[in-house]
């Protein structure tokens, strides 16, 4: 229904969403005003959007259709729905209010009866099972990427490490972090967004003076840039305050690419965090072997379940990053339920990451 491209269209661009109206970004640069405010238009929707009811339920139409006719029972989705809602309230029980599928996504009695009213009228397609039974389903799950893939950046407490584009580089460590196709960001809490940190691909090429030109830098201020060193690369960094803001704005060459650091802080926050946003930049280096150990992947794995174990006992010693009360909802068990000996159970494990071959 490309429901979210009509709220990308639609929402409040990121200059204003941190605001720092196109003006005052563009007293830097003009062509810098629009990088700073196209990824914006995703980060205001994901703030922002609330979906309509009439968007829910063409998105539960297509998708119960669409499973109906690759063979999979449309009436599920209900049965997901409110596990999904279930695993949601656990969460904020243990952690109190954090962000959730069901703060944009509501479930109601009435959007799950309106599941169970639709998929009644569909047809389930005579296919093939991909695999036979349960376990042979699991089995063909056996390794499955859970969460955030490490392939395009992670972070590691403020680290973001990046195994492909082989860099580093710190962000302040209680700051809301974003790790975007686009950019990568850090915001001051209670700053309203508008003292932040950014990183971006400027440009391609070796030359950092090259990127901030290619920026469309106003002369004046290509006049004041700095020539400097960061772990051995070569980097150009511009500090100037233009109405009411503070940029503190990096270009570093690294493997055929310019990054653009971009630090800004209001004039009013600038006593408590000049120096922690001069700290950004300089931190930006290669990815070293040592650092790479930090990356962790958690996959899918499974385990089978031995004579008289529950799920508590299995995660016990299995070493799981789920709890037990989010493995018994995964599993479709309750949590003191005695196992079948030999069924395979669901596991989150931790592990290293192993570049895509």
């Amino acid at each position: 229904g490309r429901h979210t491209v009509q709220q990308v269209t639609t929402a409040t661009p990121f200059a204003i969403v941190l605001g720092l109206p196109a003006a005052i970004v563009g007293t830097v640069s003009k062509s810098l005003g629009s990088v700073l405010a196209f990824p914006g238009k995703v980060t205001g929707g994901l703030v922002l959007a609330r979906r309509g009811r009439n968007q829910e339920r063409e998105a539960d139409r297509t998708g119960m259709q669409l499973a109906a006719a690759a063979g999979w029972d449309p009436h599920a989705l209900g049965d997901i729905l409110s596990r999904m809602e279930r695993l949601s309230e656990l969460a904020r029980d243990g952690e109190g209010t954090r962000a959730s599928y069901f703060d944009s996504h509501p479930t109601t009695a009435e959007r799950v009866g309106n599941v169970d009213a639709f998929a009644a009228g569909l047809e389930t397609a005579d296919v093939p099972p991909i695999a036979p039974g349960r376990n042979g389903f699991l089995q063909r799950l056996n390794g499955l990427l859970l969460a955030d893939n490490p392939t395009a950046g992670v972070f590691a407490e403020q680290t973001f490490l990046h195994p492909e584009l082989g860099f580093q580089i710190n962000f302040p460590a209680d700051w809301k972090r974003q790790n975007h196709p686009t950019h990568v960001l850090a915001v001051k809490p209670e700053s309203k967004g508008r003292t932040f940190a950014m990183l971006q691909i400027s440009s391609k090429g070796e030359d950092p003076l090259e990127g901030a030109r290619a920026d469309g830098l106003h002369k004046r201020l290509l006049d004041q840039l700095q020539s400097s060193q960061i772990h051995g690369l070569p980097a150009v960094v511009l500090e100037t305050e233009e109405r009411g803001s503070m940029y503190h704005i990096t270009w570093i060459a690294h493997r055929g690419s310019v990054y653009r650091i971009s630090a800004v802080a209001d004039t009013s926050d600038l006593a408590s965090t000049q120096e922690t946003l001069q700290r950004v930049a300089p931190t930006f280096r290669d990815l070293r072997p040592q650092d790479r150990k930090r990356i962790r992947a958690h996959r899918l794995r499974t385990t089978a379940a031995r004579p008289g174990e529950t799920i508590a006992t299995v995660y016990e010693r299995s070493a799981s990053t789920w709890t037990s009360a989010e493995a018994a909802l995964y599993n479709d068990v309750t949590s003191d339920a005695t196992l079948e000996a030999g069924k395979l159970i669901k596991l989150s494990k931790e592990e290293s990451y192993q570049p895509p071959r």
